[in-house]
Parts: structure tokens; sequence; C-alpha cells
């Protein structure tokens, strides 16, 4: 397996979460075996390995968004607005998390974790 960022593990590997790529809602494995190991900047272990996509599968990551994008775009626009409202609920029911996840992701500030989240729903529900 090829690593972008070499870096010695620190966190047992059975214990890190099974990271996957997800095209058209299914798991897919690039047929590259490269992967990016994250490091959480508290502890500098690594606590997930992200599989990196191939060209192939980029291509076909783009190939289902023109296909749901066509689909989006004969959305009726009431329906579009439940869903976008509907999304900016969910980011508000979660905003607890978005703030623990990008506080472990990059050393950000909880309180400032806070107000992106709160930005997030607003501006969906603009």
């Amino acid at each position: 397996m090829t690593n972008v960022q070499e870096r010695p593990t620190t966190s047992s590997s059975s214990k890190l979460p099974k990271v996957h790529l997800r095209i058209n809602g299914e798991k897919v494995t690039p047929t590259s075996g490269a992967s990016w190991e994250h490091v959480n900047p508290v502890t500098g272990e690594v606590d997930a390995v992200i599989p990196l996509a191939d060209a192939a599968a980029v291509d076909d990551a783009v190939r289902h968004a023109h296909v749901a994008f066509d689909g989006w775009r004969r959305t009726k626009p009431a329906r579009r607005r439940e869903l976008l409202l509907r999304l900016a609920d969910l980011i508000e029911a979660h905003s607890a998390d978005f703030v623990r996840l990008g506080t472990a992701d990059n050393g950000r500030p909880a309180r400032s974790g806070a107000g992106f989240s709160a930005l997030a729903a607003e501006w969906t529900r603009y």
C-alpha cells in the first residue's frame, strides 16, 4: 500500500475506523491501493487510513454525478426546497458532531466550529 504521508502509526490498526470511497451510494475499492493516513493534530496518532481514488474511480464518480445532476435539475423547486430545508435541519441536529470532527481534523477551536455549523445551516436555508 502506498502512503502519501509517511508517519508511524501509533494507534492500533484494528481500532481504526473502516473508511471507504462511495460512488453512487456504493462502496468502491480503488485499484491503485493508495491511501492517506489522517493524523489527529492533538495526539499525533493516525486515526484513519483513507483510500485514494484512482483515475477510473474519479471518472466513475463524475459520470454518476452528471446523472444525479440531471435528476436534480428536473426536480420541482418546491421539492428542492423541502430537501434543502431538511438538510439544514440535519446540519443543525448534528452540529456538535461537526464541531467535534472539525476540531479533531484540524485543531480548529470548538467555538469557531459551532459558528461554521450555524452558518452552513443558514446558507442551506437561503
